[in-house]
Formats: C-alpha cells, sequence, structure tokens
C-alpha cells in the first residue's frame, strides 16, 4: 500500500471526516516537491466524532472520579455505597455549569461544537453561558466548567477568562479570577487536548483554575522542530529543505493572502485536526486557501473565535 492509499484508506474507514480522495490529491498537487507533502500528512492527528464523543465522557469520568474520591476520604470505603455516590454525583450536578469557552454569544466557534457534545452528556439544563455567571451565581451555583476544543498558546482561553462579571454590589471580577476573590466558587477548564506553552501560560496567568485535558502535546509536534520524530529518518540536509520549503510556501500564502497574517502569532506548525476544523495553531499549509493553494482541511475560519 503506497501512501496515498494509506491516506484514501483512512477516509473509507471515516477516520478522516469531511474530507475526500480528491482533497488529498489536489492539495498534494500544490507541491513542487510530492514527498514534503507526504511527510506532512503522515504526521497529522485526526480527531473524528467519535473519539470527541469519547473523550468528552472521559472528562466528565474525570469529574465523576473527583467527587467519589473526595466522598471516600471523608467517610471512607466502608461507609460509601452507590446509592451514597449517585446522590452526591447528583448534588455535584446541582451546583454545576458547563459554558463554551467564549467571550460572546453570537460568535461562531468551537467551542459551540463542543458544547454540543457535552449536551449529549449531561442535558440542556446543566449548561450555561458566560454572559449568565453572575445569575447563576445568585442561583446557587458554584461550579463553572469552560469547555472548547483544544487550546494551544492559551490566548484565546485567556480571552474569556479575563472577562470581568459583576458579583453581588456591582463588583467586577475577571472570571478566572472568581476563585481567588471567591474560594467557595470553582472555576475550570475542560478541553480535549492541550498544547505544553498554552497550559504553562495558563496555570501561570489563572493559578486558581484547575485545567482538565484528555491528551497533553508538547514542542515534539512542532513540524519545524528538531524534535520532532519525522527528522530522526532525514539527513541534516533533507530535514533544512523540509523546513525551508514549508517556510517559503506559509510566506507565500501569507503575501496571497493577507488575513493569514494575523494568525502568525499563534502558529505552532503543529498537524492536529478536528472533524468540526483546524484550530488557528495548526500549520497554515494544511488549512489554507486562497486562488493558488488547494485546501486540504478547512479551517476554523479566519477573523472568527478560534481555538488559540
Amino acid at each position: 500500500m503506497n501512501r496515498l492509499e494509506k491516506y484514501n484508506r483512512y477516509i473509507e474507514l471515516n477516520w478522516w471526516e469531511n474530507i475526500n480522495k480528491r482533497d488529498i490529491l489536489n492539495w498534494v498537487r500544490n507541491f513542487q516537491n510530492s514527498k514534503v507533502a507526504y511527510d506532512i500528512l503522515d504526521q497529522i492527528i485526526f480527531y473524528n466524532s467519535g473519539q470527541l464523543e469519547k473523550y468528552t465522557e472521559c472528562l466528565l469520568n474525570e469529574l465523576k472520579a473527583d467527587v467519589y474520591l473526595e466522598n471516600v476520604k471523608k467517610c471512607g470505603l466502608g461507609q460509601v455505597d452507590d446509592s451514597i455516590l449517585k446522590n452526591r454525583w447528583k448534588e455535584y450536578c446541582a451546583r454545576t455549569k458547563i459554558l463554551p469557552a467564549k467571550c460572546e454569544k453570537e460568535v461562531v466557534s468551537s467551542a459551540d461544537t463542543v458544547i454540543g457534545k457535552w449536551r449529549e452528556v449531561v442535558g440542556e439544563e446543566r449548561l450555561s453561558e458566560v454572559v449568565n455567571i453572575a445569575t447563576n451565581i445568585s442561583e446557587g451555583i458554584h461550579r463553572f466548567i469552560l469547555v472548547d476544543d483544544f487550546s494551544g498558546t492559551g490566548k484565546q482561553m485567556e480571552k474569556v477568562l479575563s472577562r470581568k462579571i459583576k458579583i453581588e454590589t456591582g463588583k467586577e471580577v475577571a472570571i478566572g479570577k472568581i476563585p481567588e476573590v471567591y474560594p467557595e466558587i470553582e472555576v475550570k477548564v475542560g478541553l480535549y487536548v492541550i498544547h505544553e506553552k498554552g497550559y504553562n501560560y495558563l496555570r501561570k496567568r489563572f493559578p486558581k483554575v484547575e485545567i482538565m485535558f484528555v491528551d497533553y502535546i508538547t514542542e515534539d509536534m512542532n513540524l519545524s522542530s528538531e524534535q520532532n520524530e519525522m527528522f530522526r529518518d532525514k539527513s541534516t540536509e533533507e530535514a533544512n529543505e523540509f523546513k525551508q520549503e514549508i517556510e517559503k510556501i506559509k510566506a507565500q500564502i501569507r503575501q496571497d493572502k493577507e488575513d493569514y497574517k494575523k494568525l502568525l502569532v499563534y502558529d505552532l506548525n503543529i498537524p492536529i485536526i478536528f472533524e468540526h476544523g483546524c484550530p488557528n495553531n495548526t500549520m497554515l499549509l494544511i488549512f489554507a486557501k486562497t486562488e493558488k493553494w488547494q485546501q486540504l482541511f478547512k479551517s476554523g475560519g479566519v477573523g472568527n473565535e478560534n481555538t488559540v
């Protein structure tokens, strides 16, 4: 099986969703050297809808485990049965709201897709919006979980956590600082995937916010990093040629479409794709679309609120 047949097989098995065989072939034709294209394709990590459903369940189970362990610590194993744990979980849910991690309700973002996954497992009554946090607190909610698919640099999540809301007598507090001012209120972030840069940045900015995630990725995923396993089988000359080629193409794409220059600050050069679109941190060549460049996977949308 050659490399193109392998990717076509991924599509047939629905491992790669929302793409067809012609898309791959047309994308490869963008390159003067097709080997560069295939090297990139070999590194792609695709999260399909089935995986995201399982990842949602993983995060939910992490919450359940915290509740159960807390009660076991208090009461001991001999004093906690299934009925007690189920009641504790019910109480936990009653005081919890899950929110799409975005600043404005009207803006379309990856968080809208993710909150849809959560709706399927927790129900509509457990969901809310950032704009409703103050009202939720007055109604007795003491736990907020902001969900999205991915955090790369942490900058987009920082915007959400930095948004100020009025609590009690008009006092404004940033969402990510609420636990510091009101220790009885918890703020968590729930992500399918997080990059080490985003994790370290958010932990430093918001030390009282718990960050939950399933997959943790490092700089090793950077397709221009010498740490990437792709370069282990390449000579220094081959590695440099690959890096120079992709940087030259990215520069040309940004020249052809000015909007892509706005994403330069978020570029982590990683091959992460979700079934609903690529984060802005994904290598530009994978999701870019210009008059001269055929798109491979769809983008979250230049100009929209994306996961960065």
